[in-house]
């Protein structure tokens, strides 16, 4: 971690904020668990929080087998907030078209709620899972 200039005192972890686009809902979901399982396996090194997009009856916060999961807003509604599920954008919006109209919201969203994080709990690197929109706005 000292060539990636990071350093911490024995004992403590590195803060690393996981920035994603889809990720699982529950244990059981049949979303792609990789994010999931890399946030997992990092867990032994890094103090990890996954920054996902909500959903339909989403908390905002909460933890999935041992992650801490902080869901971002991007819709006036939950019940509009499907954009990175079942199939992620790309799917959502080729299967209905004017969802693209939430893709500005879910950008923005996503910013704030990273700017927030970043803010209130000073990461030391950011892990973004896609080069757009989460590396961009990272």
């Amino acid at each position: 971690m000292e060539a990636l200039g990071l350093s911490r005192q024995l004992g403590s972890k590195y803060k690393l904020l996981v920035s994603t686009s889809t990720f699982v809902r529950h244990v059981d979901d049949m979303q792609p668990r990789f994010v999931l399982d890399l946030a997992k396996s990092l867990q032994a090194h890094f103090s990890i929080v996954v920054l996902a997009p909500s959903y339909p009856g989403a908390c905002d916060i909460e933890t999935i087998d041992g992650v801490k999961v902080v869901r971002f807003r991007y819709a006036p509604f939950r019940s509009l907030e499907t954009l990175g599920y079942s199939g992620g954008i790309m799917a959502q919006i080729s299967r209905r078209p004017l969802k693209a109209l939430l893709l500005p919201f879910f950008l923005w969203g996503q910013r704030r709620a990273l700017s927030r994080l970043c803010k209130n709990q000073h990461f030391d690197a950011i892990n973004a899972h896609w080069s757009i929109p989460q590396a961009f706005i990272a």
